[in-house]
């Protein structure tokens, strides 16, 4: 199973709604996975009914608060730390996914490809491509299931 993480305050900013589109369509191709979202803020029924729509009501959890620890833990658990910001000041937990050497999958937003300059375990894609969200969730999980298969060690 494919586990993702968002950190992002739940505003229109994070673009939530297409990192759930993405999830959907992971599980529409076969891939399980599970979605941790882990903010707060004004979208919160966007997002729950967003959550609904997509059918991924057992899929996604959403974690309105959660202290550093907290963060920090599921950050570990998580193959792929997910950044489908669609506009500067979204980048929340980005910084803690780099500093743990965790794929980042993320849109094209300027603020965050020039955060994420010279990362190698970044894949950038177009802006509110959920589409091309999928397959980079896709091909990051699998390169993280091939690291932790080979022996390597986890996080």
């Amino acid at each position: 199973m494919l586990r993702v993480i968002t950190v992002a305050a739940l505003d229109w900013r994070s673009g939530l709604e297409y990192g759930l589109e993405a999830v959907h369509r992971l599980t529409q191709r076969g891939t399980p996975a599970h979605y941790t979202i882990i903010g707060a803020g004004s979208f919160l029924e966007a997002v729950i009914v967003a959550r609904r729509e997509f059918a991924l009501d057992g899929q996604v959890e959403i974690l309105l608060t959660a202290d550093e620890a907290r963060i920090a833990e599921q950050m570990r658990q998580a193959e792929v730390f997910l950044l489908p910001c669609v506009a500067p000041g979204a980048s929340h937990g980005l910084a803690a996914a780099v500093e743990i050497g965790k794929p980042v999958v993320a849109f094209d937003q300027a603020e965050v490809v020039a955060a994420l300059h010279g990362y190698a375990a970044a894949r950038i894609v177009p802006r509110r491509d959920a589409a091309a969200l999928a397959d980079a969730l896709s091909a990051a999980g699998e390169l993280a299931q091939r690291h932790i298969g080979g022996g390597e060690g986890g996080d």
